[in-house]
């Protein structure tokens, strides 16, 4: 139905109806998923009559549209939201309805640009393919060291949002990096752990507080799933990409450790 309604000549969020389609059903995908009983629902701005939101309840988004109507007509859909910087590309989710300028209407990619999306594609290929494949620490260093000059090319042209795939792994994966930077200090609060009596252990966690809240924090939800057993994790749903190593799993203990025994004095102190 939604097909039949929008002109084909229209501009959606400054792009085309075939790639504003694709975005609209990766978020209701999303939607589904979240199994939300609830269904979204379109409202009107009460006061501007061509300003609407999507509400996406489960997943807590609001998507702002405005629509421009010309002799009975839909001639655009879009938000004015912008990206002035690498910083605020980065920042972008699929639910901010922005696209790049690589996937506007018009757009001739140059072979420059052809040349840097191939190395970004072939980079993500390089962790993430059709088999499943473990990596340490060190293999994570090794990627981003290699694809560093990348990085900072495609955060140059942060405009084109189809390097965004290999930018966001680059970041999830360097974010990890800065959390195991502070694996001696884990090791050294895992050894110093005294669970005699109470005093003892509101010291380290007093001691350790930092450690736990800003440095390491928790390093162990940024996983869809931790293997014990197998001594492997999944980064995200769907991936391929699983990491090992016991600086992983010490993190991981540090975390559950110091959070389990935070909790539980909370209550006691709270009594």
């Amino acid at each position: 139905m939604l097909d039949i309604i929008l002109d084909d000549d229209a501009t959606y969020f400054g792009t085309t109806k075939a790639i504003f389609f694709e975005r609209l059903k990766y978020i209701f995908n999303q939607h589904k998923l979240s199994h939300d009983i609830k269904d979204p629902e379109i409202k009107q701005h009460k006061k501007y009559s061509n300003v609407f939101k999507l509400k996406l309840y489960a997943l807590s988004k609001n998507i702002k549209f405005i629509i421009e109507v010309k002799d009975g007509r839909i001639q655009r859909i879009f938000n004015n939201k912008e990206v002035s910087s690498a910083e605020e590309s980065d920042m972008i989710s699929p639910y901010d309805m922005v696209f790049g300028d690589d996937e506007k209407p018009g757009f001739k990619p140059t072979y420059e640009y052809l040349l840097n999306l191939f190395d970004c594609e072939k980079a993500i290929q390089e962790l993430e393919s059709n088999q499943p494949k473990e990596f340490t620490s060190s293999d994570l260093n090794i990627w981003t060291k290699k694809h560093k000059l990348l990085f900072d090319y495609t955060g140059r042209h942060f405009k084109y949002f189809k390097f965004k795939p290999f930018r966001d792994l680059y970041l999830g994966i360097k974010y990890l990096q800065e959390n195991l930077k502070h694996i001696d200090k884990v090791i050294e609060a895992l050894n110093l752990f005294d669970d005699s009596d109470i005093e003892s252990i509101l010291t380290w966690l007093n001691k350790y507080e930092r450690l736990a809240f800003c440095q390491v924090s928790s390093f162990d939800q940024m996983f869809y799933h931790i293997d014990f057993d197998k001594q492997v994790i999944q980064y995200e749903r769907n991936s391929n990409i699983f990491f090992t190593g016991e600086d992983f799993f010490t993190l991981i203990r540090f975390n559950l450790i110091y959070h389990q025994y935070n909790d539980t004095t909370s209550i006691i102190n709270e009594q």
